[in-house]
């Protein structure tokens, strides 16, 4: 199935899922992230719980409809760490942005569950929520979060050094699976005594993966909303026009009160999601990506050649076997479509290019008209530009 790889990674010993519930308890607490070898069994996803949240993720891949978000049960975490020992020493990126984001997530799952997946476009399309009753179980997912996920103590042991090199080979492969939603948190923490997510490897790596193949509402920006404060939505686009407020605490609150804090109760009317919606940068050409990661900072040198040979694995195998590309409403304009252009040619079976509601402009119609007719892209049988203009 679509998540095989996923299912290798998170039952192995290197890497485990931490459930979403836990991070709620810890903010309610006043507690900061603890390593992953000091968090109490019951904080883990169990064998149980992550075969039905795989089978999620195998259910989103069936729908009809790829513009219909169905907040599937695991959410990956890309972030730079404030400091040498701890990536949030002080607990304000738990505390002020993640659980805040945690307890939105997962209100909208409650609602979901509720409702039976009423956000779709066609009706009551069938999916993972069905026969669900509204229960914790049923509303609470897995989070992948490199500090709670992964052990990683100072001294290692041989044992200890290989599972934690086997665990940082596998990020390819969790942060660019199309179903795996993506919180990315790209401003840094109050206090952070580091450089910040942009000048970082690790987050540069994670976001370059993410962006390719990660459905439009399954790569998300935290930094985009201000947690702390209450958030205003806007429900016009259901045809009300109004208002409303919600502040997220981050806490653990039961799946009927969740289900009044979600915000996105129809596919016309997104809520919160369409302000996080990343706007992500298009494909680069293949000699971007290392000399770039050569510019960025990262803990460890060894890790330097890691993230090289895991672009270059990740790259070639999106070069010779991705026959779909979807970059549908990210807000690209001409400059954008021109720097997808450099690209494409690389993607060697290229047979359908979806690029509708992005503002590309003459400009971006013109350098897709001179690239499309090159050799390479012979194989291009589709380019979907609806909304384009």
């Amino acid at each position: 199935t679509a998540t095989a790889a996923l299912e290798h990674i998170f039952s192995s010993e290197s890497v485990q899922l931490v459930r979403a519930s836990y991070f709620l308890r810890l903010a309610r607490d006043g507690a900061r992230l603890p390593p992953r070898q000091e968090l109490p069994p019951e904080a883990f996803v169990s064998s149980g719980m992550l075969s039905s949240l795989l089978d999620e993720l195998d259910a989103v891949s069936e729908v009809s409809s790829r513009f219909d978000m169905f907040f599937p049960g695991i959410v990956a975490i890309s972030h730079a760490w404030s400091s040498e020992g701890h990536p949030d020493p002080q607990g304000r990126m738990l505390h002020d942005l993640l659980a805040p984001a945690l307890e939105w997530y997962m209100s909208e799952r409650a609602l979901i569950v509720k409702n039976c997946g009423s956000r779709t476009a066609e009706g009551f399309e069938p999916g993972w929520y069905d026969g669900r009753p509204l229960q914790p179980a049923a509303v609470d997912f897995g989070v992948f979060l490199d500090f709670t996920s992964i052990e990683q103590p100072l001294n290692r042991s041989p044992v200890e050094e290989m599972q934690l090199q086997v665990a940082k080979s596998s990020m390819d492969v969790i942060y660019a699976h199309r179903n795996v939603v993506k919180f990315h948190v790209t401003t840094p923490s109050e206090g952070a005594t580091r450089n910040g997510y942009a000048e970082r490897g690790w987050p540069f790596f994670e976001s370059v993966v993410a962006s390719i193949v990660s459905d439009v509402f399954h790569s998300l920006d935290l930094a985009r909303v201000d947690w702390r404060q209450p958030i205003v939505i806007d429900t016009s686009a259901t045809g009300q026009v109004a208002k409303r407020s919600i502040l997220y605490r981050g806490i653990w609150k039961s799946p009927a009160e969740l289900a009044t804090l979600a915000t996105a109760p129809t596919h016309l009317d997104m809520g919160i999601l369409g302000q996080l919606l990343d706007r992500r940068v298009p494909p680069l050409d293949p000699a971007s990506p290392p000399s770039m990661l050569a510019t960025k900072q990262v803990s460890e040198q060894a890790d330097r050649g890691l993230l090289l040979s895991m672009h270059g694995r990740f790259m070639s195998s999106m070069h010779r076997n991705l026959r779909e590309l979807y970059f549908e409403g990210l807000g690209w304009n001409g400059a954008d479509v021109q720097l997808l252009c450099k690209a494409l040619p690389s993607f060697s079976v290229l047979e359908a290019l979806h690029l509708s509601a992005n503002p590309i402009g003459p400009e971006g119609a013109l350098a897709l008209a001179e690239h499309i007719g090159e050799r390479p892209m012979q194989r291009l049988r589709w380019l979907v530009l609806n909304s384009c203009g």
